[in-house]
């Protein structure tokens, strides 16, 4: 089996931690890959010490487990908030669908270019300094997106809140790694991806809920103040970093490699596939808000935003999905869960909202099948600089997250839900066609 563990290069020590955007990936994969636990428990033994990672027992570590929750709740109830309220906020500034869908897009775009810069900075000035001050300037400009008004004013502090939170991802898993002992760094990076898990949902439902109750100025207000108290928990209870090492990472050289993963055509697919997986589910989920409020169905803001509720599916089938990875390789569940989006998204066509719930719910669980699938193998297939092989992906996820949401407002506008659909199944029908280069019997990760 091919090792995960980053190899040292020039200028990199033997002994160095896994780059910070390598680390990004633990979080899609669910766990370190099974070589990188092996080379992280090899290194155990230096944890004993006064000034070595946390260990089970210290005071300083439940105090650090919760802010890291709630650091992941908050930073993606930030990222997603005005999701559910896209249609509220098309008909409170009288703009079209294609542009309300730029208060989720524009955040989204700025995080992916900010993710691989962000990530090198820290790898040099250190971790703390980046979560608190990404998280509390994204709160911030969250707070003051509330108060924008005119609808321009609101896009650009949704583009600021995106160039802020980068730090928070693109951090929080190298601080983990560094300053938790390898035995338990598992479990304070579940509890940081059950804060983004429960953040996407329960953020969501809230703003839908309190956008319906009285406005979408106060959903995105309380998103925002929520953030500001989750900062000042994160300044008083996450210890200060002992164990991280400076690197300093040449300008240069990242441009190398990252050239060098763009000119690798298994690369290339993985970095297409995860922005057109992206790009359909974040489309999906933003227009059908607009679908189910239009008649014949007429649904309110707060019944449309119970839809979010599915995404919890996401848990146990990316677990299921990671083990399929693990014994028969990525080939599989990417494959059959772009073959569930697709059904889904046909189910969806029909014009009854029994048969929309059931396509949501199959495509749903088709998406976190090959999403987990697509993830966890782009570093596997990179021989080098595999932590700026993982920041090119999540930068291509978010952006197409972005990017095909922004097209499937104007599709909303030209011809409707089935020029939303045909958008997205032609997204789909690529995803196939970059799938079908794949071998079938693959190396299992």
């Amino acid at each position: 089996m091919r090792s995960h563990w980053i190899p040292s290069g020039p200028g990199r020590p033997q002994n160095a931690p896994p780059s910070t955007l390598y680390l990004l990936l633990i979080y899609y994969y669910g766990s370190p890959p099974p070589a990188t636990r092996q080379a992280m428990s090899s290194r155990a033994e230096h944890s004993q010490t006064a000034s070595g990672p946390l260990q089970t027992g210290s005071r300083e570590l439940p105090g650090l487990r919760l802010a890291m929750f709630l650091c992941g709740f908050c930073s993606v109830s930030v990222l997603h908030g005005t999701q559910p309220l896209l249609p509220e906020l098309a008909t409170g500034f009288g703009v079209p669908s294609s542009s309300a869908s730029w208060a989720l897009s524009a955040t989204m775009l700025a995080l992916s270019v900010m993710l691989l810069p962000v990530g090198l900075l820290s790898d040099r000035f250190g971790r703390r300094a980046f979560l608190l001050g990404g998280l509390g300037l994204a709160s911030l400009a969250t707070v003051a997106a509330a108060l924008a008004p005119r609808f321009g004013d609101l896009i650009v502090w949704r583009t600021l809140t995106g160039l802020a939170l980068a730090g928070v991802p693109a951090v929080a898993l190298a601080y983990l790694s560094e300053e938790v002992a390898p035995g338990i760094v598992g479990r304070s990076i579940a509890l940081y991806a059950a804060g983004n898990a429960l953040g996407g949902v329960s953020g969501r439902l809230a703003a839908g809920a309190l956008g319906e109750w009285h406005s979408w100025r106060l959903s995105l207000a309380v998103i925002g103040v929520l953030g500001l108290l989750a900062t000042l928990a994160l300044w008083k209870l996450l210890p200060r970093e002992r164990q991280f090492r400076p690197v300093r990472h040449s300008l240069g050289t990242s441009l190398l490699s990252a050239q060098a993963h763009w000119r690798n055509p298994e690369l290339r697919r993985y970095f297409a596939i995860g922005f057109l997986l992206m790009g359909t589910f974040i489309s999906l989920y933003s227009v059908i808000g607009f679908h189910l409020m239009a008649p014949p169905f007429s649904l309110s803001l707060g019944a449309t935003s119970l839809l979010f509720l599915l995404l919890l599916l996401g848990i146990p089938v990316s677990m299921f999905s990671g083990h399929l990875v693990d014994g028969r390789g990525p080939w599989l569940p990417l494959g059959g869960g772009a073959t569930l989006m697709l059904l889904g998204l046909v189910g969806m066509l029909l014009p009854h909202l029994i048969w929309l719930g059931i396509g949501l719910v199959t495509f749903t669980l088709g998406y976190f099948f090959s999403y987990t699938a697509s993830n966890s193998s782009v570093t596997r297939r990179a021989p080098f600089a595999r932590g700026t092989a993982a920041g090119i992906y999540l930068s291509c996820f978010y952006a197409g997250g972005a990017l095909v949401n922004v097209a499937a407002g104007f599709a909303w506008e030209w011809r409707g839900w089935p020029a939303v659909m045909a958008l997205l199944i032609t997204c789909l029908l690529l995803v196939f066609w970059l799938w079908s280069g794949m071998p079938r019997r693959e190396q299992a990760l």
